[in-house]
């Protein structure tokens, strides 16, 4: 594997894993630490920043070494939203079909 393909893989949120364990943190804190811990851009549509309240929402999560994918996975399903990974280098919030 070249370096830039290394260095594409590592920034892909299908393969970039996170390591995160918080109680009661708000949807906005969530998100800030995985774009820190993964240098994966973030972002929510805006369809689907109107279903929630990124400072009130609160969650816990406890997550060892999974793909950011499938760490937002937990999070976003319980609230109707569903992570699109855009050019295998960024990820976007959307609503979920299913709500």
């Amino acid at each position: 594997m070249t370096l830039i393909a290394l260095c594409l893989a590592l920034q892909d949120p299908d393969v970039v894993k996170v390591t995160l364990d918080v109680k009661n943190a708000s949807f906005r804190t969530v998100l800030d630490l995985l774009r820190v811990q993964t240098k994966v851009p973030i972002e929510i549509e805006a369809e689907a920043k109107k279903t929630i309240d990124l400072d009130e929402t609160k969650m816990d999560l406890s997550v060892k070494d999974l793909p950011l994918t499938a760490a937002l996975k937990l999070i976003l399903l319980p609230e109707g939203l569903k992570a699109k990974v855009v050019d295998k280098k960024k990820v976007l919030i959307v609503l979920s079909k299913d709500k």
